[in-house]
């Protein structure tokens, strides 16, 4: 079995970089949008709500810093000790 597609759109990574600037702003219309584009035969599930994911925000976790105590070896130098 051989699967042929047609060649990309001479435009392509203008389209890509469309793609990537609506989803940077956060614009789900536009990202939509800019998907269809890309792909002529991309459609909406109708009746469907779109799934939103948060993004979590990481646990802040507060730690003393570690006790750094620095002594002198026996050739004069300084070592680090934890």
């Amino acid at each position: 079995m051989v699967a042929k597609s047609p060649p990309p759109s001479h435009d392509l990574e203008e389209r890509l970089r469309e793609l990537r600037r609506a989803a940077e702003s956060g614009d789900r219309e536009r990202v939509l949008q800019a998907i269809q584009h890309i792909v002529p035969t991309y459609r909406r599930t109708p009746g469907q709500e779109p799934i939103i994911l948060a993004a979590s925000q990481p646990e802040i976790v507060e730690q003393p810093l570690a006790s750094v105590v620095y002594l002198r070896n026996s050739v004069g130098g300084a070592r680090e000790v934890n």
